[in-house]
């Protein structure tokens, strides 16, 4: 991965990192053992299908052609999960609706700002979901299914809401 993201000169360098800290560790007593157990702890975190799963958000981000991908395009995904946090985090007792709300109005307003439509928002939604797992994840034509049906579904909140609702405290 070194060598992927910085080249030969990115390799030459990690590698020497890697031999100066090695050198200095086996200098202090006992922090090779304790080196050694934190290497194997590492590899353990290391997720084996990470190599796969980054090419084929490469292989997304490529596949949307030159200006496609803006910085913050695909942030509905990672405003989602923050929101589900939040709830979540509601669920549990940690915090009451109202704090939960106040949470939630600013992102749901950012959100508002970022995307021009429901339809916009769930494509940039689905979009940074297949970027997340990778684009390899069998579960992603469920979420687009589930997006139509939305988008479809002439008395569901996506055709009876405005996008451009006013986001205020109401309650």
């Amino acid at each position: 991965m070194v060598g992927a993201e910085f080249g030969d000169e990115g390799v030459g360098a990690f590698d020497a990192w890697r031999a100066a800290f090695t050198r200095d560790v086996i200098e202090v007593p006992g922090a090779l053992e304790l080196y050694v157990q934190l290497r194997i702890f590492l590899h353990q975190l290391a997720d084996p299908d990470f190599p796969a799963e980054e090419l084929g958000r490469l292989r997304l981000l490529e596949a949307a052609g030159p200006g496609a991908v803006t910085h913050d395009r695909h942030m509905a995904w990672d405003f989602g999960r923050a929101l589900m946090l939040i709830r979540w985090g509601h669920m549990a007792g940690w915090i009451d609706a109202d704090d939960a709300w106040m949470r939630m109005l600013p992102i749901a307003r950012e959100i508002q700002s970022a995307y021009g439509s429901w339809t916009d928002m769930a494509a940039a939604y689905l979009e940074g979901r297949a970027l997340w797992s990778g684009g390899a994840d069998a579960d992603q034509p469920v979420f687009e299914k589930a997006a139509a049906g939305l988008n479809a579904d002439a008395d569901g909140p996506w055709n009876r809401l405005p996008w451009d609702l006013p986001l205020e405290k109401d309650w």
